[in-house]
């Protein structure tokens, strides 16, 4: 994915970010603020995926190894498009506090995108989504 389409990406996943639905985002106002890190699994397998690399640049949450600890699983499922890329699919499912809340997320790459550049904004689009929950 070249530098213009990964930002076509990041602006989109912004923008179903803050759109949100409203009574979910007056839900999360009305919340009280968590007093620890956020707790997530992230079920990741497959191109891009990469656990130890979501575990050191995602530092500011907590990284929980059974989704039943969970605050938010992070469910990412991949399909292959027409074109030789694929289509990722990013599933916020929410546990405890954020029971029966869910969020979905789909990102596109390129047949001849790096395993760098994957990996980065699969990063990208878990910091947007959880960033709504810390």
């Amino acid at each position: 994915m070249n530098g213009r389409a990964l930002g076509r990406v990041l602006c989109l996943l912004v923008s179903i970010a803050v759109a949100g639905d409203a009574a979910a985002q007056q839900q999360a106002v009305a919340e009280p603020p968590l007093t620890r890190p956020l707790r997530v699994y992230i079920d990741c397998r497959g191109n891009g995926c990469d656990q130890e690399f979501f575990r050191q640049e995602l530092h500011w949450i907590d990284h929980v190894r059974d989704q039943k600890d969970a605050d938010l699983h992070v469910l990412v499922t991949t399909q292959q498009t027409g074109g030789g890329g694929s289509e990722y699919t990013i599933r916020i499912i929410g546990h405890r506090r954020w029971e029966n809340r869910e969020e979905l997320f789909r990102i596109s790459s390129e047949a001849s995108s790096a395993q760098d550049t994957l990996r980065r904004a699969l990063l990208q689009s878990f910091s947007i989504a959880l960033a709504r929950y810390a």
